[in-house]
């Protein structure tokens, strides 16, 4: 019993000292998974929110929809509802503010890619263009749906997203078109498509089908597999992609013959708050210059 008690008042003090420590004082937590059960583990706190950039004068910032840093730290944000690109500092400080001021119609532009000598590649999606701009933000040339017979005639071509790889190809992330990224050459020629996926398997589909009416199994034929939501490349020409609505694989890794070598797994956390089982959406995401 006296054991029983010293421990209780040890406790007790214990609780006490840490919550008279301010909060300051107190250490930030976070947690990751484990590898090998998916629980979660506490761990010190490894990324802490630095700067808040909210004031980029009038209009303010407009249901921005891409982001792009450069190799020298400088941002550029697609500000897709207000038709332009705002370039800013590491500090939030807008250093130029591209479209109507240089002559060039932007129509919801939805993705925006630099490369190393501060030429702009805008996905102008409201007007089914990529468009070249120059450092000062002048129109150099543009991109539009390629002539070819590979590509269907209803296609539309709707650019979500864009980036360029070291032979000057563009990759295209094209609204509604479930065949991967379309790759565009310095000539506008179609290159083919990377990075499609496919509709999963599943066996309570095939048992419906099995059960089906006509109607129903070309229902059942008119699914299409789900889309990537973003692109990006890294210094050595890796291609990663994030997918949404897919159970597995939803990072990926493509190298310069377009196969996946990123490790086939469930990334993410799947969530049950809501009362109903949510995997993770992944829309975006960032590699340095280490692979992470």
């Amino acid at each position: 019993m006296v054991y029983k008690r010293i421990t209780a008042s040890i406790l007790g003090g214990l609780l006490f000292l840490i919550s008279s420590l301010p909060a300051h004082a107190l250490p930030q937590m976070s947690y990751t998974l484990d590898p090998m059960y998916g629980h979660r583990m506490p761990i010190p706190l490894t990324y802490t929110v630095d700067t808040i950039i909210m004031d980029v004068g009038q209009p303010g910032l407009n249901k921005p929809n891409d982001l792009f840093i450069d190799e020298k730290g400088l941002l550029y944000v697609a500000d897709t509802d207000n038709n332009r690109i705002v370039k800013l500092d590491g500090q939030g400080k807008v250093l130029g503010i591209f479209g109507k001021e240089q002559g060039v119609e932007l129509s919801s532009p939805s993705g925006i890619y630099v490369d190393s000598l501060g030429h702009m590649f805008v996905a102008d999606t409201g007007s089914g263009r990529i468009i070249h701009l120059s450092p000062k933000g002048e129109l150099i040339e543009e991109f539009v749906k390629p002539e070819s017979s590979l590509l269907s005639e209803d296609l539309d071509f709707s650019p979500d997203k864009v980036i360029m790889d070291r032979r000057g190809y563009l990759y295209a992330l094209n609204k509604n078109d479930y065949s991967g990224f379309m790759m565009i050459d310095a000539m506008n020629q179609f290159r083919g498509y990377i990075g499609a996926n496919r509709v999963p398997f599943d066996w309570k589909k095939l048992l419906i089908r099995l059960l089906a009416t006509p109607e129903q199994r070309e229902q059942l034929n008119n699914a299409v597999p789900p889309q990537n939501s973003n692109i990006t490349i890294d210094g050595k020409g890796f291609i990663y992609t994030p997918t949404v609505l897919i159970e597995a694989d939803q990072l990926k890794k493509f190298n310069a013959m377009g196969e996946n070598i990123y490790k086939k797994a469930f990334f993410g956390e799947a969530s049950i708050e809501s009362g109903a089982l949510e995997n993770p959406y992944f829309i975006d995401m960032a590699v340095d210059q280490y692979g992470v």
